[in-house]
């Protein structure tokens, strides 16, 4: 079941019922706790002893309040262009300067080379699709929204061969997937104008407040659902975009302004 790897995470049902009582049993969670105790601790004169979550049991990796950048954090403009200026640091620049030297050979003329949804491996999507079957099958009576998130063409480049292969038919193996499971929506972003502006973007993965305003308003409205219908057209429009990536100019941004303001308004297209 869901519980094969850990029996301590389970599906948080009491999430998704009518009765918005029970939520705060979210907050009594042993996992709640522990990232709550480590955001604290970051934000006092003793965050220099917590550089990371493994002082706390959590994970290698450093406390950051990654709280404050999301879709609804209260965070000014100007506060989220210092974060984004982290994207273009001279240690991001060469730490990912060196991953795309290690995928040059995967490329015709810039271009880097990328197999067809036919010819990947069958076991391809089976860890997230075992999971994802798992609750839609447990849970029928709720609805499950998958968004596949729009990461820079920067990521494309860098990744290694089968992570940049499954993304970028990630959606073609859950429309298939979702056939057989009415409860399941899914959502996705290629547009141009947020994966090709790194300026959407704290790492080449994470983006900004901006994108995840736009994501949840297109939503909201049925806005880049993902079906059978427009699958196609969805792959050829990212692979359109990772193909346009200039590899021996990565960290350029566009000269004109964000095509999505800071409320999550596609102001440019």
């Amino acid at each position: 079941g869901l519980d094969f790897k850990n029996p301590n995470h389970t599906f948080p049902y009491y999430l998704y019922n009518d009765d918005p009582i029970d939520d705060i049993n979210y907050l009594y969670s042993y996992e709640a706790l522990r990232v709550s105790i480590g955001y604290i601790l970051a934000q006092t004169p003793l965050k220099k002893y917590f550089r990371t979550y493994r002082e706390l049991g959590i994970a290698d990796v450093r406390i950051l309040p990654w709280y404050k950048y999301g879709a609804w954090a209260p965070f000014t403009e100007k506060q989220m262009a210092r974060v984004n200026k982290r994207m273009f640091s001279k240690r991001i620049v060469n730490k990912e300067t060196r991953k795309l030297s290690k995928t040059e050979d995967e490329t015709v003329r810039g271009i880097r080379i990328i197999s067809d949804f036919d010819d990947l491996p069958e076991d391809a999507y089976e860890p997230e699709l075992t999971v994802l079957k798992e609750f839609l099958e447990t849970y029928p009576e709720v609805d499950f929204t998958v968004v596949l998130p729009p990461v820079s063409t920067l990521f494309y480049h860098t990744a290694p061969k089968n992570m940049m292969e499954n993304a970028v038919h990630r959606g073609r193996a859950f429309v298939e997937f979702s056939k057989n499971y009415p409860n399941m929506r899914i959502f996705a972003f290629p547009q141009k104008e947020i994966i090709s502006d790194l300026r959407n973007y704290k790492d080449h993965v994470h983006f900004d407040r901006n994108v995840y305003r736009f994501m949840t308003r297109q939503m909201e409205k049925g806005e880049n659902r993902l079906t059978e219908q427009n699958v196609d057209a969805y792959t050829s429009q990212l692979i359109n975009a990772i193909n346009s990536f200039d590899r021996s100019n990565p960290f350029a941004v566009p000269d004109t302004p964000r095509a999505i303001d800071f409320e999550g308004n596609l102001v440019i297209q």
